[in-house]
């Protein structure tokens, strides 16, 4: 079986097909997966930075590269999930 890469992902296939899901790296760390979703790919956020893009359909993997690499430029505040503040013991 032969897989091709993204430029900076790893692929994960299963024997028989094609790539089912890729990893996308931004600047050396994990951003996120996109999976296989017909003939799209869905990106599965790996962490809060890179939340807006979470759920979002992409033509191809390297849409999603390129998105992510657009999440990291951006000079805007990005949301994402805080963890909840403990509360102070007495």
């Amino acid at each position: 079986m032969s897989v091709s890469f993204p430029s900076s992902g790893a692929a994960i296939a299963s024997p028989g097909a094609g790539p089912a899901a890729f990893i996308i790296e931004v600047g050396g760390a994990a951003a996120g997966i996109v999976a296989a979703d017909g003939v799209r790919f869905r990106f599965h956020a790996a962490g809060p930075r890179f939340q807006p893009l979470d759920g979002q359909i992409f033509r191809t993997p390297g849409d999603a590269e390129r998105a992510a690499r657009r999440v990291i430029n951006s000079r805007q505040p990005v949301r994402g999930h805080a963890a909840p503040a403990r509360e102070a013991r007495r």
